[in-house]
């Protein structure tokens, strides 16, 4: 992927390797079962959590600008569902969930990536006070087999 431009060789990199920081802020669903933890810096995207739903949606939008989200939630043991394509994704709310999105960002004929990001969805209790969700866990056990079943 490296031969096809820097773009490529980043996203590969991205969606191949595991975030760094696994000390996550996190976000309660409406009914306060479940806790959808997040790196801090969630740009370029907006996440909203409902009672049974998460949705992921790009912050902003520019006049003359087309932004496509891709996203994919996948189980700790790497059973994935669908890909999902569009402006808006929406993914249900289940424990020992890893969601993952990236986008593309389109104008003038020329189209560039949106950057990875990864929403682990685990059980409220997982949240604490101060909305810090440890998710050493999702990456450690269950990110290796959704890795190889993304590119398989």
């Amino acid at each position: 992927m490296e031969s096809a431009g820097k773009g490529f060789g980043m996203l590969y990199r991205d969606m191949t390797a595991p975030p760094a920081s696994y000390q996550w802020e996190c976000i309660e669903d409406l009914s306060s079962h479940y806790s959808v933890a997040y790196a801090s810096l969630t740009e370029p995207y907006t996440l909203s959590v409902l009672a049974s739903m998460i949705t992921v949606t790009r912050t902003a939008f520019t006049p003359g600008v087309s932004y496509s989200l891709i996203g994919i939630a996948c189980t700790y043991d790497g059973n994935c569902g669908d890909l999902k394509r569009g402006s808006l994704l929406t993914f249900s709310l289940r424990e020992d969930l890893i969601i993952i999105v990236a986008g593309s960002v389109s104008s003038n004929g020329i189209t560039n990536f949106l950057p990875v990001s990864y929403y682990v969805v685990q059980l409220a209790s997982s949240c604490s006070s101060a909305n810090i969700a440890n998710v050493t866990r999702p990456f450690s056990v269950g990110a290796s087999s959704v890795w190889m079943q993304l590119w398989q």
